[in-house]
């Protein structure tokens, strides 16, 4: 018994001193090569921020891959929405970046097929027609062109809370030439309803009982009744 005691020890003496060996080995071979245990977890922390920078990149590439740009014939036909009330065509030149954005930009010929002064661009993303100023290489509001009427031009948002005394309207758009709202307050009926656009300033909603006339002008919504009707409903609303 004793005898095999000594054995299992003496076996166990050897695989430690061979576990030591190697341990030492590699510590001998990593001096050699000039490396430190600081230069070695140095350089394990800096391969990791390596990955995380990596992995940031890709997802920075991710997110550009997501931005949609319209096509030419998109921007042709938006613009033409501009300039065809007017009896004017656009005519296409050529896509510039400007501030990072990039436009499709048009010079406009009138009636009599003779070029405006002033170049039209659609932004290649949301649309948005401006004018460009092609010697200062600047993108202009579209309210800076030299034919631009409010009254069929302006966006009016058609979206918010308006009071007149303890009578409130609300707006909620619905879609491009619908919103809907509600009355209520200051005595009269609540009355919930659908109402269409006949421009970009006026709006129209009747049914059996009602007919009302929504006009929009800046912050202020005046509503007449359109018959001979009182609603009860009409006057001037500020948005609050």
């Amino acid at each position: 018994m004793e005898k095999r005691i000594k054995q299992i020890l003496f076996v166990l003496s050897v695989t430690a001193f061979m576990g030591l060996a190697v341990a030492c080995g590699k510590k001998n071979e990593e001096a050699a090569a000039g490396k430190t245990d600081e230069d070695i977890v140095i350089a394990e922390n800096e391969f990791g921020e390596e990955d995380g920078n990596s992995e940031d990149g890709e997802e920075e590439e991710d997110e550009d891959a997501y931005v949609v740009e319209l096509s030419q014939e998109d921007a042709d036909a938006l613009v033409a929405e501009k300039t065809s009330p007017l009896n004017f065509t656009p005519v296409y030149n050529e896509q510039v970046v400007n501030d990072k954005n990039t436009y499709y930009t048009y010079t406009v010929l009138d009636e009599n097929e003779e070029e405006i002064e002033q170049l039209l661009a659609v932004d290649a993303v949301s649309g948005e027609v401006s004018v460009y100023d092609l010697e200062n290489d600047k993108i202009l509001p579209y309210s800076d062109f030299k034919y631009y009427n409010a009254e069929t031009d302006e966006v009016v948002d058609w979206n918010g809370t308006f009071k007149n005394g303890q009578i409130s309207v609300t707006l909620l758009p619905a879609d491009e030439v619908n919103f809907e709202f509600t009355f209520e307050g200051g005595g009269v009926d609540k009355l919930v309803g659908v109402a269409t656009l006949a421009s970009n300033r006026k709006a129209v909603y009747e049914d059996e009982k009602v007919c009302l006339v929504f006009n929009m002008k800046g912050d202020t919504l005046t509503i007449i009744d359109g018959d001979d009707v009182k609603s009860g409903y009409a006057g001037e609303y500020k948005k609050n």
